[in-house]
């Protein structure tokens, strides 16, 4: 009974990811970034708007809760996301440390140089600092752990209910033997 509530847990955490998670369903290695600071304008180079519009890496997202026209530019960590069935399962770098903007179906990604890190650190941004969190990234391996414990107790469920058939039948066959 108990293995059962537990598989009903793991089906009802499952539909509740797959409700909130704004991961593909198929499998795929997604370029992401995640927002490390807003940069202040003094702070951005001179041609940054240019480069984030013209000259940038063109990545396509669904975005429908942002707006059509990029956002401000804002300085972000660049990784890819590999996910299957709306569970993400590992991230690693991309591009590293990054200007961006995002609209509804573009994400605009322009890798910094080490000059202008520099210049945002001066600013007081901290980029060197920053630590990648690839954890937040990779929780499908938890759905994938609870299913394993859940098919180890269903194994040994089913192991033991054999084994006391297999009794219950050498006791039935001991007792027409007496007979």
């Amino acid at each position: 009974m108990i293995r059962l509530i537990f598989l009903g847990l793991i089906v009802a955490a499952y539909a509740a990811a797959c409700v909130v998670s704004p991961h593909g369903f198929w499998m795929s290695n997604i370029p992401r970034v995640e927002k490390i600071a807003d940069i202040p304008p003094s702070l951005l180079p001179e041609d940054a708007d240019q480069r984030v519009r013209f000259g940038s890496i063109q990545i396509a997202t669904r975005r429908p809760d942002l707006p059509s026209s990029p956002s401000k530019t804002m300085l972000g960590y660049s990784y890819r996301n590999f996910e299957v069935l709306k569970l993400p399962f590992a991230a690693y770098e991309d591009q590293g440390v990054v200007m961006y903007a995002e609209s509804r179906k573009l994400l605009l990604v322009v890798p910094l140089d080490d000059a202008e890190k520099a210049a945002l650190e001066k600013g007081g941004i901290k980029v060197g600092g920053y630590h990648f969190a690839w954890w937040k990234f990779a929780w499908g391996w938890l759905f994938a752990a609870a299913l394993g414990v859940w098919l180890i107790f269903q194994y040994r469920h089913e192991y033991l209910v054999r084994k006391r058939i297999e009794r219950e039948q050498e006791a039935e066959w001991e007792a027409q033997g007496e007979a």
